[in-house]
């Protein structure tokens, strides 16, 4: 893929979920970066918050309406950035544009946070291979 191809991709990725924090949620839902579903310890299906300022997990149940984040149980746990942000910082990074000055100029943050969601990002991609074993070279690959 090309430089020119690669930046097509972000700046779609940017029209599309800069500014909707739905579609953001879901996309990685259905990536598996984020809980389709979670059930609560009342043993009811919680459902998704979205109108919140952050999206949250809630039971239905009116005796129990326990909450959880919505990042809670996942890599992004503990991590501020809205999660439309986070996920054009996570196509930023495969396409190689987290410079300090892209994230301060696209993300509003600083070289210290662009260097420590590199490291998570880093992080998560190893977890990945550990539990998904890939062949690199040999006979067979």
């Amino acid at each position: 893929m090309s430089e020119r191809e690669e930046q097509t991709g972000f700046a779609q990725m940017c029209v599309t979920f800069f500014n909707d924090e739905k579609a953001a949620v879901a996309f990685r839902q259905e990536k598996g970066i984020l809980h389709q579903q979670r059930r609560c310890v009342c043993t009811k299906d919680m459902v998704l918050d979205m109108p919140r300022p952050s999206a949250r997990w809630r039971c239905p149940r009116k005796n129990c309406r326990k909450e959880l984040p919505l990042r809670a149980g996942t890599w992004l746990e503990g991590k501020n950035l809205p999660v439309r942000k986070a996920l054009l910082f996570i196509r930023a990074c495969s396409d190689k544009l987290t410079s300090c000055a892209f994230c301060k100029d696209n993300f509003g943050i600083n070289g210290k946070a662009a260097g420590e969601w590199n490291f998570v990002l880093r992080e998560a991609a190893v977890e990945w291979l550990f539990k998904n074993r890939v062949t690199v070279g040999g006979p067979y690959g």
